[in-house]
This record gives structure tokens, sequence and C-alpha cells, in this order.
């Protein structure tokens, strides 16, 4: 979108939807299903190179056998991975958690041992069968363990430090380029819209968490359709609970479906990255506060997640933030968004870590560095909250 004439606002509409998640159960069963038709199409070949049958079933059976118990050592140290990384990082890191390999990779593996045992028990009772039955076994199974390395890998990079801050700062960097503008783009100049009050009330009724994600893109179409203004009073990584006004919108009530609007909205038990530009900050300054305690003791780890917190404020200093009001084309304010300001940006990556970094001489003079080059490096309209916070952490 970069380069184009298109109002902040307006990028939100294009880009921002409800992305339907990876079904890691729908995904497995695809695995086994495929499998099971591959062993019941290849056991019926009988043309071609065969093999003494009665041999080859023991073969597939071990096989079968050799991945199941695979399946169980792979994923039990993943269970240890994962919980370590949360006990010493973050609990709310889910970075490999969250990995479609994770899943493919159980899918995959079960597929392989359908695949073997459904292949035997079909030719076990025939003296011979196709050579390509073996052949696809052992392939698969290679392709199996060569899987299974890359999933240890992963799971190995994922409880490292800096692994783990380098993937966060590049994540948190994806959802800033989603969001917001440079402003060296040249963007049309913003006009007034004209807003309409919205009285109507939308509660949630659902079970209490996050926001994940905000179909904009639906609710913007929505409002227009019914020629109303859909102001929406949590954003993406905020708590809401049971009975939390949602929407208010002023939509006609004979126009108006609350239930419709509120599918347009995802909440979970925790938070996700797909639209919370807040969650990166949230994550480096979990593992700086974690690494600074007095159980954990690890200062250069603490100086490592301010560096990166740095980085990323940088990264944001110089986009347009002011995505709030989505109009329409004669800038009638159709969808109403609560963006978060410079001010709650530099509060969340930074305020913490001041206060916990005060005691330790190494890691005050660390941040202070860090907000002086950010001091130098910002536009002169967002250096009054850096200031600020300088001033916190200079003697009196």
């Amino acid at each position: 979108m970069a380069g184009r004439d298109v109002p902040p606002g307006q990028r939100l509409v294009l880009t921002l939807r409800r992305r339907p998640r990876l079904r890691a159960g729908l995904v497995q069963l695809g695995y086994v299903a495929a499998a099971a038709a591959a062993a019941v199409l290849t056991a019926d070949i009988h043309t071609g190179p065969q093999v003494n049958a009665a041999r080859t079933s023991n073969l597939l059976f071990a096989v079968g056998g050799g991945i199941i118990s695979l399946v169980a050592v792979v994923f039990s140290l993943l269970f240890l991975t994962v919980q370590f990384a949360s006990t010493t990082l973050s609990p709310r890191l889910n970075l490999f958690r969250d990995k479609p390999l994770v899943w493919h990779a159980f899918g995959l593996f079960i597929g392989v041992f359908v695949f073997a045992t459904t292949a035997a028990l079909r030719t076990s009772t025939r003296e011979q069968m196709s050579v390509i039955i073996p052949i696809a076994t052992i392939v698969l199974a290679l392709a199996a363990m060569a899987v299974a390395r890359n999933l240890q890998m992963s799971a190995f990079r994922s409880v490292q430090v800096g692994h783990s801050v380098q993937e966060i700062t590049r994540r948190g960097r994806a959802v800033i380029d989603q969001l917001y503008e440079p402003r060296t783009v040249k963007t049309p100049a913003p006009s007034t819209p004209a807003k309409a009050e919205a009285t109507v009330e939308v509660r949630w009724l659902g079970d209490d968490g996050y926001i994940r994600q905000v179909d904009v893109q639906r609710l913007f179409h929505n409002a227009i359709q019914h020629r109303g203004t859909i102001q929406l009073q949590h954003r993406p990584g905020q708590y809401v609970r049971h009975g939390d006004v949602i929407f208010r919108h002023n939509i006609d009530p004979g126009d108006a479906d609350d239930d419709d609007l509120l599918r347009h909205i995802e909440i979970g038990p925790d938070r996700t990255w797909e639209q919370d530009p807040l969650f990166a900050f949230r994550l480096l300054v979990d593992i700086g506060l974690r690494a600074q305690s007095s159980a954990v003791n690890d200062p250069a780890t603490c100086r490592h997640t301010i560096e990166a917190v740095g980085g990323l404020l940088r990264y944001l200093a110089d986009r347009h933030l002011t995505i709030g009001d989505i109009t329409d084309p004669v800038t009638h304010a159709r969808l109403l968004l609560r963006p978060v300001t410079w001010e709650e940006y530099v509060a969340a990556a930074v305020d913490e870590l001041i206060e916990v970094g005060r005691g330790t001489a190494s890691i005050a003079a660390r941040i202070s560095d860090v907000l002086e080059d950010l001091h130098h490096a910002v536009p002169a309209d967002r250096r009054p909250e850096i200031i600020q916070r300088l001033q916190l952490l200079r003697p009196p």
C-alpha cells in the first residue's frame, strides 16, 4: 500500500480481516485420511515389480510401531521445552506452541503410521505386493525423521533468549507494518469526519478473554450498508469481561443485528499477534522483568530486551498512528476505533523497566542510553514522552 493515496484508516479496511485459525484436528484428520487412501490405492496395484508380502508386512508393522515411539519421545521433549520457555521467559510466549510445524508434524507422524499399518493389513494375506509400498513407507519414514529433527531444532531455538527476542521483534514489526503507514508516504490530508452519536450498546455475553481479532472490513461495510456509525470500545489485546460493552452504534433498531456484529470479533483466553501492536512490547518487558528479578538475576538478558524495546520504539516512531476514524467516501465516520497512542507505546515499553532498573546501575545506564538514542532519532513532536522518562532516571 506504500506510495498510494489511501487514508491511514482505509488501509485497515483493506488489511484487517478476521482470518480463520489453523484447526489442528482437521489438519491431522486430513493427513490420516490421505494416508489411508494412499495405502488402499497402492495395495491394489498388481502390476510392475513385486516383493514378498509376508516379509514386507513385518517391515511395515515395524515402521508403524517405530513411528509411534518417535511421536511419544519427540512430543514429551516438546512439552518440557514449552514449559521451560514459559517459566524462564514469559508465560505469554506462544511462539513455538502456535507454529503450524508442530501440528503438521504430528499429522505426518500419524499419517505414516496409518499408511504403513493399513498397507500391511491389506496385503498380509497375499503372496506378493507392489514394490511401491515399501519404497513409499521408507520415504515417508525418512520424511518423518527430517520433520522431527526440524521440530526439535525449532523447540531448542525457542528457549534461547536471543532467538526469542529476535522473533518477537520481527513479529512486532510485522504488526506495525500492517497497521501504520510511514510518515514518508504521502497520504491525503485528514478531514474532520461527520460523526453521529452512537447510543445503542452491544455487550459481550460470552466468556471473559482477550480480543484477538476484529474484522474491520466487515464492520465497516456493515456500517455503510445501514448508514450508521459503529464504535469499537476496546482494541485487540485488551481484556473483556462478561457484560462489558463491546460496540456502540446508531443503526436503526430494525436493521441492527447485534449478534452479527459480535461475530466479527474474536475473543479468546490469551493474546495473539495478528492485530495487537502492544503484544511484542509486553513480551519483551516480561522477559526483561523476569531476568531482573531476584530469582533469576540475569542483568545481561534484561539489557538485551531493553535494546530490543528501544529498537521497536524507534521503528514505530516515524509512523502515522492516527488510524481511529474510518470514513466513507463522503467523510461520514462509519467505524471508530481506539488506536494506541505514542504515549501508551512508550509507557508500555519502558515504564516497568525503569521502575525495576533504578536499583541496578548497569540497567539504569542501559535504559538511559536507549532513551537518549530515541530522543535524537524520533520526530520532534514525539520527544516529550522520551524526555519525561529520561528525567525519571536522572537523580534529583
